[in-house]
């Protein structure tokens, strides 16, 4: 699958949907997911979202449900669905399911990259809070650390989904990436102080790179 056609979608608001779906979930949650849609007043909005779960379940109905899948399916501004199905390298444990106007993408990287993890509210307060004893390099350096094998990870300080060739690079030179999910009053104090994203060094640098 060519990861570029679903970071790069974007469709008519809350109609793009991305399922995290563990083994033998898939029927019962879409089932679940319906019920919900059927509630919503907004007419059109509620047709859109139905005609999405029709995909999905016609796209799926001859699967293993044995099996994990990210699903990714979205209403493009030009009235088209697009489907797209993957399959995790790790172990989806929880059902998740996300409605906006692109694709979940950093909830995808998370079971698709074996250096991608993603960070839980509890442990995320206790990481960022310690910071300040951390050995930090800010985003205008990171590269040269990078390319150095001198970063042992990277936080990624947004809700915007991260660059791929970050991924990339976390693959070749082998270090972690750590995501994040911000409400607005958090992101933009965390990012007054630190920017979109740091490195921590495995190591006291006491030289110029």
């Amino acid at each position: 699958m060519n990861l570029d056609k679903i970071i790069n979608f974007e469709g008519k608001r809350n109609c793009s949907l991305t399922l995290l779906v563990p083994s033998n979930l898939l029927n019962k949650k879409l089932l679940q997911i319906e019920k919900r849609i059927f509630g919503l007043k907004h007419e059109n909005k509620k047709k859109q979202l139905l005609n999405i779960i029709n995909r999905i379940k016609s796209e799926t109905k001859n699967i293993d449900e044995n099996n994990e899948l990210i699903i990714c399916c979205g209403l493009d501004n030009n009235s088209n669905i697009e489907y797209y199905q993957l399959n995790p390298i790790k172990k989806i444990e929880d059902f998740e399911y996300y409605y906006d106007y692109k694709f979940h993408i950093n909830k995808l990287y998370k079971f698709m990259f074996k250096n991608i993890e993603y960070i839980s509210d509890k442990d995320k307060n206790l990481l960022i809070n310690n910071l300040d004893d951390e050995l930090i390099i800010y985003e205008k350096e990171i590269n040269k650390y990078i390319e150095n094998n001198l970063i042992s990870e990277i936080l990624y300080l947004s809700n915007e989904s991260i660059n791929l060739n970050y991924i990339k690079k976390s693959e070749d030179h082998n270090f972690q990436i750590k995501l994040f999910t911000f409400n607005d009053i958090e992101l933009k104090e965390i990012q007054k102080k630190y920017g979109n994203m740091i490195g921590i060094l495995h190591y006291k640098i006491n030289y110029e790179i």
